[in-house]
This record gives C-alpha cells, structure tokens and sequence, in this order.
C-alpha cells in the first residue's frame, strides 16, 4: 500500500484517485488506504462502487470528495443483474444515506442496454431517485463492449443511440426533477438541458 502510495506521490502530475475495481469495498485495506493518501496530501479521492456495501460507503463518506454508484436497473429487475435480492437493498440504502449525508460530489450511473432498459423502466427509476432524494447526477451511459470481457459476450447486449439517450434524460429531468448526463463514445460526458 505505501509503495503504490509513493508512486502517486512522486508524479508531478497526479492530484487525485479515482478507486474502482473489481468492487474497491470488498478489499480490506481500502480505508487505510484512503486514510494514507488523505494524510500525504492526495487533493481528491474518489470512489466508484456497485453500491453492495452501505456499511463501508458510510465509514468512507467523511474521507472522500466523490462517490459514483451504480444504478442498474429497477429493483424488482435486480435480480437478472445481481447475485442476490439483498444487492438491491443495498444499493438503496447507499444511495438514500449518500443522498441525504454526503456533501461531494455524487454521481449514480446506468449503463444502458436495449435488453435491461425500456423507457419506462428508466422512468421508473427516475422516480426512485426522487422519491431517495437524490441531489447528484444521473449519468446514463452507452453501452460499449469492452476489451477484455469474453468475446461470447460481444453480440448480447445492444446499446441506445446517443439521440434516444438525449431524449430520455431530457423526460426524467423534466418529470422527475433529476439532473442527468450522458456519457457516450461519440461526446463523451454531455450534460442534458431542459
């Protein structure tokens, strides 16, 4: 730990850590680590997390400047994405304490794929993080196949345009009163305005 620690430290050009995974709470040094870079002066850290471990995230929220948990589908749907009913409760009650205790920077994230996703499912979820109270940003993501994941897997999962994106995102923000964002291959990260 010390060792990657000074490796940050002894490039001019890092100011900040993004931790993502895997999933970074399920590793055990996770808070010491973020403790020793708070303590060297690291000016920002950031988590990115499936949202499983509320426990970890709350003991975390007074350490680090950004949060970006994911939003897979709705919760009656978290079965087909997740090994267990109990992820879904999990991910709720991140979402909600991170909603109503963090003061950062704090984005829930969907990757969106024509097989998981309807409108109004993405509505719905929309109402969710409503009716949670949720003050961050939504970022709706274009599916993209990665390398790295199993090549069986490339022709499975279909992504929305851009333009459908847009124009959901434009929906929740008008009815739901959410801030959402896209980030996609062609613009990258774009913010939707009503």
């Amino acid at each position: 730990m010390n060792e990657i620690v000074e490796k940050l430290l002894s490039n001019i050009l890092v100011e900040g850590v993004i931790i993502s995974g895997g999933e970074p709470t399920l590793q055990s040094e996770l808070i010491d680590l973020i403790d020793l870079l708070n303590m060297r002066g690291i000016k920002f850290v950031g988590i990115d997390s499936n949202g499983s471990r509320p426990e970890i995230i709350k003991s975390l929220v007074n350490k680090v400047h950004r949060f970006a948990i994911d939003f897979k589908v709705p919760w009656e749907n978290y079965d087909y994405v997740s090994p267990s009913r109990n992820f879904s409760i999990a991910v709720e009650q991140t979402i909600s304490f991170l909603s109503h205790t963090f003061t950062g920077n704090f984005e829930v994230r969907t990757t969106v794929t024509r097989q998981f996703h309807s409108s109004e499912g993405l509505m719905k979820m929309g109402y969710t993080l409503q009716n949670l109270g949720f003050y961050g940003i939504w970022v709706l993501q274009e599916y993209q196949f990665s390398k790295g994941v199993n090549p069986s897997m490339k022709h499975c999962f279909a992504a929305w345009s851009r333009d459908e994106l847009y124009a959901i995102g434009y929906r929740l923000m008008k009815e739901c009163g959410v801030k959402v964002a896209l980030r996609t291959a062609t613009r990258g990260f774009e913010k939707v305005v009503i």
